[in-house]
């Protein structure tokens, strides 16, 4: 039984909370955006405060079990991305190519063509751990953003929580990349979501995403590798990345499946260690993915979805023994959470803009990755996208000068969101929002006024790719040709 008692209210008392610290730029977020905002923000000459609601960094990845970068490539991306990347890359921490990733019948996740790598997610909190610590950022764990404190146009300060009570840090410049744009709302940004006006375009008809709820990963062990796999080359339906579609829709018709999604993406190693992004759960009608019992309905139920699967598996030659190995530490809700509303929306049809934007801050090449409600899902490839570049309006709020919201919390509609709030993209958003919010701070304004030539000539210099046109011709041929050859194609 629900206890909650709307339209009731009661008075917090007012109290005098502790100033922690005076600081230059205060990120809430520790994930791919906030991590790059920090390291940018410090590089630049900036004192930076990180202030992260768990014991580590990593966002996404590390916390939904979601390790996966997608559509890498250096020669459109540069800076902190590539930086990350390669660091994950010569440490020996990208995981080995599954059976899947080579092989599968689904032509979108092929490694070698879409430059998708699977990472080792605790590896990467530690990369991140030594990155921030190098540059001087300062990390406060364990600690979550309640509010903000401001005057007119500028925020002044943030609340958080933390293990010994409620401290303020006051700030010049404040970076949102909690991934929903939290800090934005409760400061009184204009923000997107299910209850508002979402501004996006039927460019792409049917394609564009309904609120998809939340989902996470999971790791399996006890995988008879070699049985599984020639189990596999009979039943051509395991041979995919989105895999088991016809045995889903036999335990859903003998009502023993209770997940909605269509079917189970997967990869696994001959170490008999899988991965999966297996369960869903969809937000009900009238309900919103904000509201506290909804999120709390989310993790119970996913979690009963996964032991659920793990029994119906055991069905499958090679995996009579898989069990779970570890879940996520938190779901993560796909489109319907908030996003800012900001200086500029990017809509579906920015997507084709071949003229580009003035304002420009990266080029993304990544295209929409959708997930609807029902379980269907479109991995975009066969529209003929070329990298398009991503304008600084989108980080800025329309009604503070110095509040900054890179990746997931930008200002995109949701199809663009399913581009925009993948790893790379994400760091490629939070260098342009640290780089402008240190860039502010030397030239005495705020990141709203500052000069975005200024903006973008720092960030070439610091190896960004700001413009399609930098993007070498020989490289961008390739994507070209990818255009042509996947255009009109099911994905």
């Amino acid at each position: 039984m629900k206890t909650r008692r709307p339209n009731e209210f009661v008075t917090e008392p007012v109290r005098s909370v502790p100033v922690y610290a005076e600081t230059d730029v205060v990120v809430i977020g520790g994930g791919p955006a906030g991590v790059a905002a920090a390291l940018a923000a410090a590089r630049g000459g900036a004192r930076v405060i990180l202030v992260e609601q768990y014991g580590y960094l990593g966002g996404k990845p590390a916390t939904c079990h979601n390790p996966i970068l997608n559509w890498v490539d250096p020669k459109v991306q540069g800076g902190i991305a590539t930086e990350i990347f390669e660091s994950l890359r010569a440490a020996n921490q990208i995981m080995p190519e599954s059976y899947i990733q080579k092989n599968s019948l689904d032509s979108c996740v092929v490694q070698e063509k879409y430059d998708c790598y699977m990472i080792d997610e605790e590896y990467l909190k530690y990369l991140f751990d030594q990155k921030t610590q190098e540059a001087g950022v300062e990390i406060l764990f364990n600690s979550r953003c309640t509010g903000v404190s401001k005057e007119g146009e500028k925020i002044t300060g943030v609340f958080i929580e933390t293990l010994e009570g409620r401290l303020a840090i006051l700030t010049e410049t404040l970076i949102d990349a909690s991934g929903y744009a939290f800090v934005a709302w409760q400061a009184g940004a204009p923000v997107v979501g299910e209850n508002f006006e979402i501004p996006t375009d039927d460019f792409l008809g049917e394609r564009i995403p309904t609120q998809s709820g939340y989902n996470t990963g999971v790791w399996f062990r006890n995988m008879d590798y070699e049985k599984y796999r020639e189990y596999a080359q009979t039943h051509p339906e395991w041979e995919k990345w989105h895999c088991g579609r016809e045995s889903y829709v036999k335990w859903k018709e003998d009502g023993r499946l209770k997940e909605r999604f269509a079917y189970f993406s997967k990869a696994e190693w001959p170490d008999g260690r899988a991965w999966s992004m297996c369960a869903h759960y969809p937000i009900p009608k009238g309900r919103q993915p904000w509201e506290a019992d909804v999120a709390s309905d989310a993790e119970l139920v996913i979690r009963e979805s996964t032991w659920n699967l793990v029994n119906l598996l055991h069905e499958i030659p090679g995996m009579e023994n898989i069990t779970v190995e570890q879940t996520a530490v938190a779901a993560v809700c796909g489109t319907g959470q908030h996003r800012l509303d900001g200086e500029y929306c990017l809509v579906s049809r920015d997507l084709f803009n071949r003229e580009g934007f003035e304002d420009s801050i990266f080029v993304s090449n990544t295209v929409p990755d959708i997930y609807h409600v029902d379980g269907r899902s479109h991995y975009c490839v066969d529209i003929g996208i070329l990298p398009y570049e991503v304008p600084y309006r989108i980080l800025l709020a329309r009604n503070f000068d110095n509040l900054l919201c890179p990746g997931s919390s930008a200002s995109t509609d949701m199809t663009v969101w399913s581009c925009t709030a993948h790893v790379v993209q994400c760091m490629q958003a939070g260098q342009a929002a640290g780089t402008a919010a240190a860039l502010a701070k030397k030239k005495g304004t705020t990141p709203k006024h500052l000069d975005v030539k200024a903006l973008q000539e720092q960030l070439r210099k610091d190896g960004v790719v700001v413009k399609a046109s930098e993007i070498p011709p020989e490289r961008m041929a390739v994507y070209r040709e990818r255009a042509e050859t996947m255009r009109g194609q099911e994905s």
